[in-house]
């Protein structure tokens, strides 16, 4: 019970007088039982002093129970400063927790990586432990739609501590091949014409033939002994072999970065959106390298708002290394095998020719290869 009250037992001569006494007096008097020459009661025990009064006056013993209740329990706590100030805490963790983001979740996104989003968020100021009512949700969304050109649309609301941000993302746009769009075949590069294959069109070239770039290989022109113009859809493979050029250079003098074995790490105790330093260590590196990581806490199988956010800083350091001739050239060469696998994989390479140049500061390759490959694309004969 919340309410104090008092059991109280009187006894004495003049009972009955007493009781009636008591009938007409403004105390509040319940549970009332007479047995012999003993009175029993409930009163409140702001009433307590006004019965001891009454039944001064008409000669009655008491003894009077008082029961503990929470308020009594509280009075007896009054003088503690630790119970108000405990109190005050968790009003202010509770409001703090209701108030503060701790989660952030990101809908409806498809494309849309759920990072990217959340960088643009961190720029903006948001991230865990933000307090929700300060953060300009409207000029969130606009940021996410200026850096993220996939989304059209985007919505942040907070729901209790969490930060839902669901995104609309545009629908990209399939360029279907008209079949019907009149075209010509026309050659992509300077080459000599090594086969050809013709579905639909009238062949202008023939195999062996020299073309410049741009020269109409098969036509969607079409015409019959009548006079009579009609525009189709060519249609045609054509091989040719063509010469790429191309320049690699390595520098005499390479930066690189290695690591000093030099580490700092820092630990902090995530709590309900708030981070408490679990470590005092500072990084001062010029460069280093960062990686952060999060292990949640758990009780019983289920999972605690509790985390230990663990982030480990190490050195870097830039050192200038200086190459011989020797180890240029085995770069460059390692350069062109990479190239060729990279850019070079669609045609067959007939032959290269590699010229090298040395300077001061540099060994610089010009690469010129003869390679047999598609030639033939579609140009519309109708421009928009």
């Amino acid at each position: 019970m919340i309410r104090e009250y008092c059991d109280i037992s009187a006894k004495g001569d003049h009972l009955y007088r007493f009781v009636d006494a008591l009938r007409h007096s403004p105390i509040v008097c319940g549970e009332q039982r007479v047995k012999g020459d003993s009175f029993r009661c409930r009163i409140p025990a702001r009433d307590l002093e006004a019965f001891r009064a009454l039944a001064d006056a008409h000669g009655m013993h008491l003894h009077v129970h008082q029961k503990r209740t929470v308020l009594t329990r509280l009075r007896a706590y009054r003088l503690r400063i630790g119970l108000p100030v405990g109190m005050l805490l968790a009003v202010a963790l509770v409001l703090w927790q209701s108030n503060s983001v701790t989660t952030i979740e990101v809908q409806k996104n498809e494309v849309v990586a759920t990072e990217t989003v959340l960088a643009v968020l961190e720029e903006m100021g948001v991230r865990r432990g933000t307090w929700i009512p300060s953060i300009d949700r409207y000029r969130c969304e606009c940021a996410i739609r200026r850096a993220v050109p996939e989304t059209c649309w985007v919505w942040i609301r907070p729901t209790g501590s969490r930060l839902i941000v669901e995104v609309a993302e545009e629908k990209p746009h399939v360029s279907v091949l008209s079949e019907r769009m009149p075209c010509d075949i026309v050659s992509s590069q300077d080459a000599v014409i090594t086969d050809i294959t013709v579905d639909f069109g009238m062949l202008l070239h023939l195999v062996g033939d020299t073309v410049p770039r741009g020269e109409t290989l098969v036509t969607g022109v079409l015409s019959d002994d009548a006079g009579h113009t009609r525009l189709r859809h060519a249609k045609a493979t054509v091989t040719g072999i063509y010469t790429r050029s191309f320049e690699l250079t390595e520098y005499l003098t390479k930066e690189t970065r290695q690591r000093t074995g030099r580490t700092v790490c820092q630990r902090w105790l995530r709590v309900l959106g708030m981070a408490l330093p679990l470590s005092w260590e500072r990084p001062s590196y010029a460069i280093s390298t960062v990686h952060e990581e999060e292990a949640g806490l758990s009780f019983l199988g289920r999972p605690l708002p509790l985390s230990i956010v663990t982030r480990t800083t190490e050195e870097v350091a830039v050192m200038q290394t200086t190459r011989t001739l020797d180890e240029l050239r085995d770069a460059i060469n390692s350069d062109i095998l990479r190239f060729e696998k990279d850019a070079l994989a669609d045609v067959t390479i007939l032959d290269r020719d590699l010229v090298y140049e040395e300077t001061p500061d540099a060994l610089t390759c010009h690469l010129t290869y003869t390679v047999e490959g598609e030639i033939g694309v579609e140009r519309d004969i109708l421009h928009e």
